[in-house]
């Protein structure tokens, strides 16, 4: 298969969408009952003319049902995050990340608000049920109203807020439309119902009486650096924790040089464990992983997938190859390992995935699982092991939105069907509120392996001593990750 269908693309819609057409400017004016009627119309046509299989994730029928009504809605839209809110109850139906209604770039979103208007004033996180809870403040440092619940944001219950938001969200399953919603939390409060300046919360504190805090809208997010997304912190038990938190970084060359150092660090003080954090990783390029990571895990053959299906479009026809067509196919490219790399770690590796791990990282995630590279540990159930990619971004012109729409379904390299849902070796709770609890969980499930791999060894000079097999200890030990292929 020509690499060029799976290696690149497969990225979280809503981060990086590259529109077909112009979205933003339209909008501006309220639609006409006949422009609302030719956007549903392109969503029904893009999705006919680019998608594979949608019956991958979503049910066609309801959605042809639900199309239907959307596009008999009288009056039509009035503005483009009025269309938003009418057309985004479509994405939980769609139940990929790949495939919603959204904003073509949610970033640049903000920089529209309004001069003195401003986010949320606090990261929150949501959960399926309709609960939120402050995280951290809006910079990310826990303070002390981390673990509050919510009430009510100016009047509004939080329930009702978590409600409307969640039905809104796109994603895999509820609970990757919560983080997803969690994670974005300001953003999508203000499409919702408009920023101010300054909020109204009312919060609720285990043993305290409930309280009103009147709080100043946040700035407008920075220009994400990348020491926030690319870390390594060194333990002093020989054990280390890489931070890869992006896939999608621009520039690679600067995402090749930090590993290069960060693997030397590893060789230069011996670290015996490696714990890769991919929690909050949502995707990216397939390269930055295949010749970031890689180099320093793969002792073996690999490939990224086992087989796909395609829808041919116009953009992507190769010669020979019909449009429209559905073709399958069994992907046949292996990548060599670099079995001469002098930076190769030969270490107990772990990659540590969770609620936000997505697209190319659920990738990388399988193909360390499938092929024995890394055990694979940390929350299960949140988002497909098979993934859709090459994202489409087809504009809505009259609304000012943009339809998202994978070209390509890719399985795992196994070839396996089951488990369904990214499900680790080693499972894990993962408080949102303790994020650091997971990883000291990861670093005493190493040592006490560590201990047990070393318990043969004792048994065998116990017997010699001893010569009574009742007085010395079992050792039983079971790797936890397994080569598939």
């Amino acid at each position: 298969m020509n690499i060029r269908m799976i290696g690149r693309g497969c990225v979280l819609a809503a981060l990086l969408l590259a529109t077909v057409l112009p979205a933003q400017a339209a909008a501006a004016t309220p639609l006409t009952p006949r422009q609302w009627r030719e956007d549903i119309a392109t969503i029904r046509t893009a999705i006919a003319q680019t998608h594979p299989d949608p019956s991958y994730s979503t049910d066609p029928a309801a959605l042809d049902a639900r199309l239907d009504r959307l596009q008999q809605a009288v009056p039509a839209p009035t503005s483009r995050d009025d269309a938003w809110r009418r057309l985004a109850t479509l994405n939980p139906l769609l139940a990929d990340a790949h495939f919603c209604i959204c904003y073509d770039d949610w970033r640049s979103e903000l920089r529209t608000q309004r001069s003195g208007d401003g986010m949320f004033p606090f990261a929150v996180q949501v959960d399926p049920g309709g609960t939120i809870v402050i995280r951290a403040s809006q910079a990310g440092r826990p303070f002390a109203l981390t673990g509050a619940h919510i009430v009510a944001i100016d009047g509004r219950p939080a329930g009702r807020i978590a409600g409307e938001l969640l039905a809104r969200m796109h994603g895999d399953t509820p609970g990757f439309r919560a983080e997803l919603l969690s994670q974005r939390f300001g953003f999508y409060f203000w499409k919702m119902y408009g920023s101010r300046r300054h909020y109204d919360v009312d919060i609720g504190i285990a043993s305290s009486p409930q309280r009103r805090l009147r709080v100043a809208a946040a700035r407008r997010d920075p220009a994400e650096r990348f020491e926030q997304k690319f870390h390594l912190e060194v333990r002093a038990d020989q054990t280390a924790v890489l931070t890869v938190a992006t896939f999608a970084w621009p520039d690679k060359a600067q995402v090749l040089s930090f590993m290069q150092h960060s693997f030397r660090r590893l060789r230069e003080e011996a670290v015996q464990t490696l714990i890769i954090d991919v929690r909050s990783n949502p995707g990216g390029n397939d390269d930055q992983w295949i010749d970031g990571l890689l180099p320093y895990l793969a002792d073996t053959p690999y490939r990224i997938g086992s087989h796909y299906r395609k829808k041919i479009i116009a953009r992507y026809r190769d010669d020979g190859e019909t449009l429209g067509a559905v073709v399958d196919g069994e992907i046949d490219r292996w990548i060599e390992p670099q079995r001469d790399n002098p930076l190769f770690f030969a270490g107990t590796t772990y990659v540590l995935v969770g609620r936000g791990t997505y697209s190319s990282a659920i990738l990388f995630s399988n193909v360390v699982q499938d092929f024995g590279f890394a055990t694979l540990a940390g929350s299960a159930g949140l988002a497909r092991t098979q993934q859709s990619g090459g994202v489409q971004s087809v504009a809505l012109a009259h609304s000012g939105l943009v339809l998202a729409v994978p070209r390509f379904l890719l399985r795992r390299p196994s070839g396996a069907r089951q488990p369904q849902w990214l499900t680790p070796d080693l499972l894990l709770d993962d408080d949102p509120l303790r994020p650091a609890a997971i990883i000291n969980a990861v670093r005493e499930h190493a040592a006490a392996t560590a201990r047990q791999a070393q318990r043969p060894a004792a048994l065998a000079v116990c017997m010699v001593v001893a010569h009574d097999p009742a007085a010395c200890p079992v050792a039983r030990s079971r790797p936890l990750s397994r080569r598939l292929i």
